[in-house]
C-alpha cells in the first residue's frame, strides 16, 4: 500500500478518527487482537474487549456466528447479520469478514461491522403491515443508518501500531485515497487501487483523476468539489449518485477531510468512498411500496380505520366515509364515542380492551353505529392491534362493513320460521318428520285426527312401521308402505297416494299422503303429510253418478244442436257478402265532388249520408287535421293528373262532425265511374288502434325502463330460445347479455345444478303444458360462469309477446337468504336441544301467571310430571310454594300486571318451595320477557341452590366462631407481646449490671490467670450477645406498635455500607468471597444513621452467610427519579418461591447447605423482620428475586 505518514500526519490515525465503522483484528482462533476506539463496550456490559468473538453474540446466533467465521476462512471473504449483546437488550450488527496475512505472514480475520438495528426493526414493521395487508406489496423498506460510536476505553500498544492500522485500511470495504494540494494522487488503499485497475496501490502516486478510469468520468465534478473544501478548510459528509464507466447508476456516502502538517497549513485531502447503491435503491422501493399501500387502502372496498389508544380516530378510508355520510375532517380527532349510544359504546370498549390484553384479534362482531343523517347502521368490524417496529402497542387498525340489510333479512328470516313453526303445529294436515332410518323425528298436532287415542309425544322416536301395525289390515300396509319409502329413499319419485284406512275407532277415512325429502342441516329428512280426503271422496263419487245422468241429456243437446247449426249456415252466406262490405267506408270522388258514400263512412265521419253528398274540395280539405292536408292533397292531385308515383295506402287525421279527431287508414284508387276517372276511397277508423300502439309505445318504455333497472333478473323465452334478458341477470349468473341472447331452452337449462335439473325441466315442461296447479314459482341452484353455485328463486308467467305466447321468468338470488334460513333452522334446533338439555329448570308462562311450557330439568326439580303443572296458575301451587311465599309471589305478580310484558327484567330473587316428597328446597329464579310466535310470554330461569343455601348457613355460623377466636388471638398477642416487652426490660437491668461487673473485673483484677481471663471473656461475650438479642425483640415491639423513633441527617450511604463491611471483614476473609461496591461516593440521603447501618448489616450479614467459598457479591444502585434503589446481588443457591413469601417473617429461618454446613443454627430468624421494619418507617420497600432453589 502507498505510504501513509509521507505529510507528517498519519492517514490511519485520521481514518480511525471518522470512520463510522467499528472495525475488529482477530487471531486464527477467533480472539480479538485489535478493536477500533468506536465501539461502545460499555454498552455491551464489557470492561475490557478480550476472548473470542462470538462472547458478543446474541445465545441464539452463536451458531451462526461460527458459520460465518467458517465462511470467511473458506472463501476468505463472508457477510453476515448477527445480533449483539447490548446491556439488557441486542442490536443487530452487519459483519463483513476476510482473511489477510501481517507482516510476520501470520493469517487474521479482518471484520468490519456496520449497527443496523433501525433497519432490522424497519424490517419487522414492513413484515407486520405485509402479513395483515395480505402481502399487498413485493418489497419492504430498508433504511439503514450508521452511527459513530465512540468509547473511552483503553487501547492496546496493538491498537496503537501504525502498520496494523495499515493493514486495516487496506482491507476496509470502502474505498480510500489522499490527494496533495495540487489535487495528485499520494496514496490509496487495496479497493481503490483495484478499481482503477491497479495491481499495487502505490502505482497511484503521482497520477491525476484525468488518468483513472473511476473518476475519468466525474473529474470535473470532483475536481472542483475537493478544491473549494481545501480552500474553505471544511469537511463534509454527503451522499452522491454517480454514473460508472459501465453506464449503471451508483449511490456513495463519501466523506472529504482537508489534511494539515504540524503547523496546521494545509497539505491535501483525504477522502472515502461508501458504496450505498442497494440501500438507495431499497428506499425507493419503499416509498412506491408506500405509495402503494396508500393507495390499496383508500380505493378497497371495506370500510378501513386507525383510531390511536384512546380511540381517536387517526385515519379513515373512502369506503368508510361513505359508509358512515360524514366527511374525513368530522372523524380524524374524534373518538368513536362519538358515533355510537352508550350501549355500543361499551360493545366497542370491551373489544378494544380484549385485543389490546390478547394481542389478538377480534374478528366478525356485530354493533350499531350512528350515521351522520342520524339513522342506525349495522356493521360487522374486525380489530387487530397496531404494534411500532418495536413491539410497541400505538393503537388499533380494523376492517368493517355494512350488513343493516342482512341484519334485517335475518331478522325477518326468524320471524319466518317462526311462523313457519306456527303452521306446522296448526296444519290441518298430519305432519310426520322421518329420518332415512324411518324413524319418526316430530309429528304435528293433527296426527290426532288419525290416532285420536295414542299421545303424539309417544310417536316420536318409533319406527313408522310400527305406528301402522295400529291401523286396520297391517299386513297389507306395512310392506306396501315400506318399499314405498324404501324406493323413495333410493331416489325413486313418488307420486301423491290415495288409500282408504280404518282408524283405531273403526271410521272409515280417505287420506292423501305426499312425500317429500327435505335438509336440516347435515341430515336428509323425509317430510309425510297426510290430508283427510274422505269428505271429498264422497263428493267425487255423487259427481260421477251425475255425470253419467248428463251424458244421456247431453246426446239430446248434441242432436238439436246440429240442427240448429245447419240453419245458421244457410243464413250465414246471405249475410257475408253485406256484412263484409260494411266493415269499411267507401266513396267515390268525381270532379272534386262526393258522387258516392256509404254508411260506414258517414258513421266514421259524424255526418249523415246526405251531408257528406253535399261535401266539395274545400270541404274535404277543411275536414282534414292541418298536420296531413298536404299530404292527402298531394297524393290526390298526382292520381287526378295521372301520375304513377303517388301513395295508394296511408294513413290520415280527421276532424268528425263534432270536431274529435279521428285516425283513418285510407286505400284509394282511380277507377271509371259512370264513364269518367274517379277516385274511389276505402277508410277504416283505426283510432282506437292508434291510441293502442301509443299505449303500448308507452308501455313498452315502462318495460324497458323496469326492467333495465329491476333487482330482478327477467328472461322471455319464446319458441325454446331466450328473446330477452335483462342487465340484472349478468350480476345472477356472471354470464353477460350477449352470451345469453339466442340461448337454446337447452342451454339455459344447462346452467341449473345437475342435481336440480329433473326437477326444474318437470317443472318447466308442466308450466308450458298449462297446468295451472303448479305454484308460480320455483326454487333451485345454478351454476354461474366462475363455477360458483348459487340458489335462485324463478317466478314464471305465460305472457304474449310480440303478438305471440311467451314464458316470463322473475329470477332472483336468494344464496344468502337461503344460507341464513339454514343457520336458522339449526340455530333453532340448537335452542330446542339447549332448552330441553338445560341445567337450569326453565318455565314458560303468560301474564296470568299460566304455565305454557317447561324443560325436563324442571320436572326433575319439583318432582312432577310435565302435565300435572301445564295449564295451572303458579299461584295455585300450594303444594310447591309454602304460604310464607304467597304474597312475594303476589307482588312480582302485581309488577307484571302494572308493567306489563314490553320491558320486563325481574332481578334474580331466592324462593323456597317444597318438592313432590315435601323436601324443602330454595331457588334462585329471574324473569325475563320473551317474543313467541308472535305472543309476549314471561320466561321464569330457576336455578337450585339448596346446597349454597345450606353452606351459606354454615358459612355464617363458621364466621361467627371465627369472629370470637379472633377475639380472643388478640387478646393473646397483646398478652404476649406484654409479656415480651416486659421480659426484655426486666433481663436487660442484670445484664447490665453483669456486664459492668466482668468489665471492673478485668480493669482492676491485674493478677489474674489466663483460664480465669478468659472464662470472663466468654461471660461478658455471651452478656452482649444477650443484650443484642433483646434489643432486637425490642426493635420487634417498636415495629410492631409501629413506634420507631427516627432521628434523620444527611448521611453519606457509601461511608455507612464501607463501614458494614468492615465489621464482616473476618466472615469474608475466611470464606474469600469478592465484594463489588458501585456506588457513588456522593451519595447522600437523608436517614437514621443507626437504624440504616442495622439494615445494611443484617442485608450483608446474610449475603455473606449463603454465599459460598470464593463468591461474589455485588452491590449497586440504579437512581430514579425520586428515589434510590439498593441492590445486594449475590451467587448463593437462591430461594424458593414459598421461601421468599415467608421470608420477612418473625422467627423465620431459611436452612441450606453451604460449604457442607448448615445455616439454621446460625440466626434467631428475627434480622430481615427488623430490616423491613426500619426501611418502611423510612418510607422505603424491600423484596427479593431469586429464579429459584439452586437457581441463583
Amino acid at each position: 500500500m502507498a505510504s501513509t505518514s509521507n505529510f507528517g500526519y498519519n492517514i490511519g490515525d485520521i481514518l480511525k478518527e471518522y470512520l463510522d465503522d467499528p472495525i475488529f483484528i482477530l487471531n486464527k482462533d477467533y480472539e480479538f487482537e485489535y478493536s477500533s476506539d468506536n465501539f461502545h463496550l460499555k454498552n455491551l456490559g464489557l470492561i475490557s474487549l478480550e476472548g473470542k468473538i462470538t462472547n458478543i453474540l446474541h445465545p441464539n446466533d452463536f451458531q451462526r456466528g461460527v458459520d460465518f467465521l467458517q465462511n470467511v476462512s473458506k472463501l476468505e471473504q463472508a457477510v453476515e447479520t448477527l445480533r449483539v449483546n447490548y446491556g439488557d437488550d441486542f442490536r443487530f450488527y452487519e459483519f463483513k469478514g476476510r482473511l489477510f496475512k501481517n507482516e510476520a505472514q501470520e493469517t487474521k480475520y479482518l471484520i468490519t461491522t456496520r449497527d443496523v438495528t433501525q433497519f432490522k426493526k424497519k424490517e419487522e414493521d414492513w413484515v407486520k403491515k405485509e402479513k395483515n395487508l395480505k402481502k399487498l406489496a413485493e418489497t419492504m423498506q430498508e433504511i439503514r443508518f450508521w452511527k459513530l460510536l465512540q468509547t473511552k476505553d483503553e487501547k492496546s500498544s496493538f491498537q496503537n501500531s501504525r502498520e496494523m492500522l495499515d493493514l486495516v485500511i487496506d482491507n476496509i470495504p470502502q474505498f480510500i485515497y489522499w490527494k496533495n494540494k495540487e489535487m495528485v494522487y499520494v496514496g490509496c488503499n487495496q479497493n481503490y487501487a483495484l478499481i482503477n485497475n491497479l495491481d499495487d496501490p502505490n502505482f497511484i502516486n503521482g497520477k491525476k483523476d484525468i488518468e483513472l478510469p473511476w473518476s475519468r468520468a466525474n473529474f470535473n465534478r470532483i475536481y472542483e468539489r475537493e478544491r473549494i473544501l481545501m480552500q474553505n478548510n471544511q469537511s463534509e459528509s454527503i451522499v452522491e449518485s454517480w454514473i460508472l464507466p459501465e453506464g449503471d447508476e451508483a449511490w456513495f456516502e463519501i466523506n472529504r477531510i482537508p489534511l494539515h502538517n504540524v503547523n496546521n497549513n494545509i497539505v491535501g485531502i483525504l477522502c472515502t468512498y461508501n458504496d450505498i447503491t442497494n440501500r438507495v435503491k431499497l428506499e425507493r422501493k419503499s416509498i412506491a411500496f408506500e405509495k402503494k399501500y396508500k393507495r390499496i387502502i383508500e380505493n378497497m372496498k371495506e370500510a378501513y380505520f386507525e383510531v390511536d389508544l384512546k380511540g381517536i380516530f387517526t385515519f379513515v378510508n373512502n369506503s368508510f366515509i361513505e359508509m358512515s355520510g360524514y366527511s374525513i375532517e368530522e372523524f380524524i380527532g374524534q373518538s368513536y364515542r362519538h358515533f355510537a349510544d352508550q350501549e355500543n359504546r361499551e360493545t366497542f370498549f370491551k373489544q378494544f380492551n380484549s385485543v389490546y390484553i390478547t394481542e389478538k384479534p377480534k374478528e366478525s362482531f356485530q354493533f350499531e353505529f350512528i350515521k351522520k343523517n342520524k339513522t342506525k347502521g349495522i356493521v360487522e368490524t374486525s380489530i387487530y392491534l397496531n404494534q411500532d417496529a418495536s413491539g410497541n402497542k400505538k393503537g388499533f387498525y380494523g376492517i368493517t362493513k355494512e350488513i343493516t340489510d342482512k341484519y334485517i333479512l335475518e331478522l325477518k328470516l326468524k320471524q319466518s320460521e317462526e311462523k313457519y313453526r306456527h303452521l306446522f303445529e296448526n296444519s290441518p294436515y298430519a305432519i310426520w318428520i322421518i329420518d332415512l332410518n324411518g324413524i319418526i323425528v316430530d309429528c304435528n298436532s293433527s296426527t290426532d285426527m288419525i290416532l285420536p287415542k295414542h299421545d303424539r309425544k309417544n310417536l316420536i322416536s318409533k319406527n313408522f312401521v310400527e305406528i301402522l301395525a295400529l291401523f286396520d289390515q297391517p299386513e297389507i300396509f306395512i310392506p306396501f308402505f315400506k318399499k314405498k319409502i324404501e324406493s323413495f329413499v333410493k331416489g325413486e319419485p313418488i307420486n301423491p297416494l290415495d288409500f282408504k284406512m280404518i282408524n283405531v275407532e273403526g271410521i272409515e277415512k280417505w287420506m292423501k299422503i305426499r312425500i317429500s325429502k327435505f335438509r336440516l342441516g347435515d341430515n336428509v329428512l323425509i317430510q309425510v303429510l297426510m290430508q283427510d280426503i274422505t269428505e271429498r271422496k264422497k263428493a267425487e263419487l255423487k259427481l260421477q253418478r251425475s255425470e253419467e245422468e248428463l251424458k244421456i241429456l247431453n246426446k239430446d243437446l248434441e242432436k238439436k244442436v246440429q240442427e240448429r247449426t245447419k240453419e245458421l249456415r244457410d243464413s250465414e252466406e246471405k249475410f257475408r257478402t253485406i256484412a263484409e262490405n260494411s266493415l269499411m267506408g267507401v266513396g267515390i270522388l268525381q270532379d272534386n265532388k262526393v258522387k258516392y258514400i256509404n254508411q260506414q263512412f258517414a258513421i266514421l265521419a259524424g255526418y249523415t249520408v246526405d251531408e257528406l253528398k253535399e261535401f266539395g274540395l274545400m270541404s274535404i280539405f277543411e275536414s282534414i287535421h292541418p298536420d296531413d292536408r298536404k299530404l292527402v292533397m298531394d297524393q290526390l292531385r298526382k292520381k287526378q293528373q295521372g301520375l304513377k308515383n303517388y301513395v295508394a295506402h296511408y294513413q290520415y287525421r280527421i276532424f268528425d262532425k263534432k270536431g274529435s279527431i279521428k285516425w283513418v287508414d285510407n286505400y284509394s284508387k282511380t277507377i271509371n265511374f259512370m264513364g269518367s276517372p274517379a277516385d274511389l276511397v276505402s277508410g277504416i277508423d283505426i283510432t282506437d288502434r292508434k291510441k293502442a300502439e301509443q299505449e303500448l309505445k308507452e308501455s313498452e318504455e315502462k318495460f324497458r325502463t323496469i326492467t333495465e333497472h329491476s333487482t330482478f333478473g327477467i328472461v322471455i323465452i319464446q319458441d325454446d330460445k331466450v328473446k330477452y334478458v335483462n342487465k340484472a341477470m349478468e350480476g345472477i349468473n356472471e354470464f353477460t347479455i350477449d352470451e345469453m341472447m339466442d340461448w337454446s331452452l337447452k342451454e339455459l337449462l344447462f346452467n341449473i345444478h345437475p342435481e336440480d335439473q329433473k326437477q326444474a325441466i318437470e317443472y318447466l315442461t308442466a308450466r308450458q303444458k298449462g297446468d295451472s296447479s303448479l305454484p308460480p314459482y320455483g326454487s333451485y341452484r345454478i351454476i354461474a360462469k366462475n363455477g360458483k353455485i348459487k340458489w335462485i328463486e324463478s317466478y314464471s308467467k305465460t305472457i304474449t309477446y310480440l303478438g305471440r305466447f311467451a314464458d316470463l321468468a322473475l329470477i332472483t338470488d336468494v344464496t344468502e337468504q337461503n344460507l341464513a334460513k339454514q343457520e336458522l333452522k339449526e340455530s333453532e334446533e340448537k335452542y330446542r336441544h339447549l332448552y330441553e338439555n338445560s341445567p337450569f329448570s326453565i318455565v314458560l308462562f303468560d301474564y296470568e301467571g299460566k304455565i305454557i311450557d317447561m324443560n325436563s330439568a324442571t320436572t326433575k326439580l319439583f318432582g312432577y310430571q310435565k302435565e300435572d303443572l301445564i295449564d295451572k296458575k303458579y299461584l295455585t301451587l300450594i303444594d310447591i310454594f309454602p304460604k310464607e311465599t304467597i304474597p312475594e309471589l303476589r307482588l312480582v305478580q302485581d309488577l307484571i300486571s302494572e308493567e306489563g310484558l314490553t320491558n320486563l327484567i325481574i332481578k334474580p330473587q331466592i324462593t323456597k318451595i317444597y318438592n313432590k316428597d315435601k323436601k324443602p328446597m330454595w331457588v334462585e329464579s329471574e324473569l325475563s320477557n320473551i317474543k313467541i310466535g308472535g305472543e309476549l310470554l314471561i320466561l321464569a330461569m330457576l336455578h337450585d341452590i339448596t346446597v349454597e343455601k345450606l353452606a351459606e348457613e354454615k358459612l355464617k355460623e363458621s364466621e361467627r366462631i371465627l369472629r370470637q377466636q379472633n377475639i380472643e388471638l388478640k387478646e393473646l398477642d397483646k398478652l404476649k407481646t406484654d409479656f415480651i416487652s416486659i421480659a426484655a426490660h426486666d433481663l436487660k437491668t442484670p445484664l447490665i449490671s453483669v456486664g459492668g461487673y466482668v468489665d471492673l473485673i478485668l480493669l482492676r483484677e491485674k493478677g489474674l490467670n489466663e483460664e480465669v481471663k478468659e472464662d470472663l471473656n466468654r461471660v461478658l461475650n455471651n452478656v452482649q450477645r444477650l443484650e443484642g438479642y433483646i434489643n432486637r425483640l425490642l426493635d420487634v415491639m417498636k415495629i410492631e406498635a409501629k413506634k420507631v423513633e427516627l432521628v434523620k441527617r444527611e448521611e453519606n450511604l457509601l461511608h455507612i455500607i464501607d463501614a458494614c463491611l468492615s465489621d464482616l471483614e473476618l466472615q469474608v476473609s475466611q470464606k474469600d468471597l469478592t465484594v463489588n461496591v458501585d456506588i457513588s461516593e456522593d451519595l447522600k440521603l437523608s436517614v437514621d444513621h443507626f437504624r440504616i447501618s442495622q439494615v445494611f448489616l443484617n442485608l450483608l450479614s446474610n449475603a455473606v452467610k449463603f454465599t459460598p467459598k470464593n463468591g461474589k457479591i455485588d452491590i449497586s444502585i440504579v437512581e430514579e427519579h425520586e428515589s434510590v434503589l439498593f441492590k445486594i446481588k449475590d451467587n448463593g443457591k437462591g430461594l424458593t418461591s414459598e421461601e421468599i413469601q415467608k421470608l420477612f417473617g418473625k422467627f423465620v429461618t431459611i436452612e441450606q447447605r453451604v460449604d457442607g454446613h448448615s445455616t439454621l443454627n446460625k440466626g434467631t430468624g428475627l434480622g430481615l423482620y427488623i430490616t423491613k421494619g426500619f426501611i418502611e418507617a423510612h418510607g422505603g420497600k424491600i423484596w427479593v428475586e431469586s429464579n429459584g432453589r439452586d437457581m441463583g
